[in-house]
């Protein structure tokens, strides 16, 4: 695999790093999104189900229509982080997964309605790995941790769920800051999820999730991903710490 070296700082509206948990601080993987000078266009992401991808000079645009009365599943993942490059699940192993995003539109008349960053996503584009969810609508602008994009259990579990009462994640043009950090145990991965906006607010969720449950259903896709009737939004960048 190709490795880009060095490139480590504030990411830009939208793009997704992920680390693990050694004293080495170079990157092993960096995408800059974009047709610009010195960008990478798509940087090996692949699209999987519906929606656009749209490059532009310093992003790409990712877009689902409204499907109507049809919740659609789409992905933008790589598999860069596969085969002999894939990520350690031994206890002990922890990656740090970190985007910063602006959700230009977002349907907010239906029930399904989220853009999630997908860590050790399968092969397919309902990528039932860790999903680390933005909402808006129903209860206002809510954010959780989920096995799968189509996973909604744990809507209402202490930890896993919170209400945001920073910025509107839709409409206000506010730029979001993700973060998801995940250790393995020996039995267990414990997933922090941490959202900061433009002003600094910020706020977390926590969920320990099966190490066992996760291998069976999860893979070595990261990436982004919408599961809703309508959705646009910009992604910047893609790094790898270790």
């Amino acid at each position: 695999m190709k490795t880009l070296i060095t490139r480590i700082g504030t990411l830009m509206t939208a793009g997704l790093i992920a680390g693990a948990g050694v004293t080495a601080h170079a990157d092993l993987l960096e995408v800059n999104f974009g047709n610009g000078a010195g960008k990478d266009g798509q940087g090996g992401f692949a699209l999987l189900g519906r929606g656009t991808i749209t490059p532009q000079v310093d992003r790409i645009n990712y877009s689902l229509d409204d499907q109507g009365r049809t919740n659609r599943v789409s992905t933008y993942t790589t598999t860069a982080l596969s085969g002999d490059n894939a990520l350690s699940r031994d206890a002990g192993s922890s990656y740090t997964f970190t985007s910063e995003i602006r959700i230009n539109s977002m349907v907010t008349t239906q029930k399904t309605r989220n853009v999630s960053l997908v860590l050790f996503g399968d092969n397919t584009a309902a990528n039932d790995g860790i999903a680390l969810k933005l909402f808006t609508g129903g209860d206002g602008n809510t954010f959780q941790i989920d096995l799968g994009t189509r996973d909604f259990s744990a809507d209402t579990d202490s930890g896993e769920k919170k209400v945001w009462s920073g910025s509107a994640f839709v409409g206000s043009e506010a730029v979001f800051t993700l973060e998801g950090t995940v250790n393995f145990t020996a039995d267990d991965a414990i997933v922090t999820f941490s959202l900061t906006d433009q002003n600094g607010f910020t706020d977390a969720v926590s969920r320990t999730i099966a190490k066992s449950t996760l291998a069976s259903v999860g893979g070595d896709r990261h990436g982004i991903s919408l599961f809703h009737r309508g959705s646009n939004y910009d992604v910047f960048r893609f790094a790898v710490i270790p």
